[in-house]
């Protein structure tokens, strides 16, 4: 008893009870499929926008990397966005979103993937949608991470053969529903650029990243969950008025990797079905990369002082990748460091790789319709960045925002 009781308090504390429960949701959530379409599927299709990036990029950094800026914590993702914590009308005092940046982990990063894959393909589904956010269950999210339900043996002092499954652990739901609680207080604000007649433009955002709600049912063993309500946030309709739609493939096989033990591998994963997706338009997946680009764009700090650890680390996670098939082949190093030197780590940062999409993923982009993009501006001074940053935080974003754009990720 105390244990149930100490579980619903934890529900509480992430999200507030809601309005009584609504039929029509449950309604909704019983025509939910069974998991077996997600443990079947080898590839998953992610919602791939700007906004994305910047929240891949603020919950993987470190708070060292957030900014005090007017009295608000932020941190302004590569491409230009910002993201700060709390709500539009009132950004979270210093010391809370402190707090609340210490509980962000990988796990996030993948929560957030998961439950916008799963809003993207059901949202215009009426049957399992409504007002344009999508039902889903934990269980299903779960599912798609690969996290085994428990089992117990059928008799006591039985064969282990004969075991029967009863659900996943309290504690794995909670973690998702933590999660969704994190990922609600994460603001994007700055500007996305979207083509309209076939040129860019830019248009401001000050949005919530995703929205989520709990649906309860009543048990005999008390009031439930019975499932969530998911959508991205209001910065979507930017794109979505303008026919602007952005899709990555995802391998399964990366939502299976363990945000503890695979740390260095699920960065590396996740930024690089980032770069697929943009190389995709002009088939260009042999563009090499140097490893120093590579580790800051996963967020990977780079351990110059214990580099001789550090380097095998990131080396095997590559090779590992590969084995794993979320690499198309082993990661190819066109220009190796000549490692008889006593310091060859500068060399290995600089040193320039190919990083190969597997085929089932390339399958999928040549299909797809790819816009092309045009060059690059060129990056900007971090002085000139932090001079932005403060004046979009006063309210004094420039109205043409011309080098403030990122249209490398859309």
């Amino acid at each position: 008893m105390t244990k149930r009781r100490d579980e619903k308090m934890t529900q509480s504390s992430l999200f507030p009870p809601g309005p009584p429960l609504q039929t029509e949701q449950l309604e909704i959530i019983s025509r939910l499929p069974t998991n077996s379409q997600w443990e079947e599927a080898s590839q998953i299709v992610i919602p791939n926008y700007q906004p994305d990036r910047a929240i891949r990029e603020a919950v993987l950094a470190g708070q060292d990397e957030w900014q005090h800026i007017n009295e608000v914590l932020v941190y302004p993702a590569s491409n230009q966005l910002l993201v700060y914590l709390g709500s539009k009308q009132k950004p979270l005092p210093v010391e809370e979103a402190l707090k609340t940046i210490g509980q962000f982990s990988a796990s996030t990063v993948l929560t957030a993937r998961i439950v916008l894959a799963i809003w993207q393909q059901r949202r215009h589904e009426q049957r399992l949608s409504k007002n344009g956010s999508a039902a889903m269950r934990l269980d299903e999210i779960l599912a798609m991470r690969g996290i085994k339900k428990r089992t117990i043996s059928a008799y006591p002092d039985s064969n282990q053969d004969l075991t029967y499954t009863i659900g996943y652990r309290p504690e794995d739901k909670q973690a998702i529903l933590a999660d969704l609680a994190i990922l609600q207080q994460c603001i994007v604000r700055g500007e996305c650029t979207i083509t309209v007649q076939g040129k860019w433009q830019s248009f401001s955002v000050d949005d919530e990243y995703l929205h989520s709600s709990v649906v309860y049912r009543n048990t005999r063993r008390g009031r439930e969950i019975a499932g969530i309500f998911v959508s991205a946030g209001d910065w979507i309709n930017l794109y979505e008025d303008h026919s602007s739609i952005f899709l990555a493939a995802v391998e399964q096989k990366v939502f299976h990797l363990n945000p503890h033990d695979e740390q260095h591998e699920l960065r590396l994963a996740l930024y690089l079905t980032e770069r697929w997706r943009e190389q995709a338009r002009q088939q260009h997946y042999d563009e090499p990369i140097s490893m120093q680009e590579l580790l800051e764009a996963s967020v990977i700090p780079i351990d110059k002082k214990h580099a001789y650890r550090f380097i095998p680390r990131i080396e095997d996670a590559l090779h590992q990748l590969s084995v794993k098939g979320i690499l198309g082949a082993e990661a190819q190093c066109l220009n190796p460091a000549d490692r008889t030197r006593p310091r060859w780590t500068k060399e290995w940062l600089a040193s320039r790789w190919v990083l190969l999409p597997p085929e089932n993923v390339r399958d999928h982009y040549r299909v797809t319709t790819i816009t092309p993009v045009p060059a690059l501006p060129a990056p900007e001074a971090r002085s000139t960045t932090r001079k932005k940053i403060t004046r979009s935080l006063s309210g004094e974003t420039s109205a043409q925002g011309s080098h403030s754009k990122d249209i490398s990720t859309p």
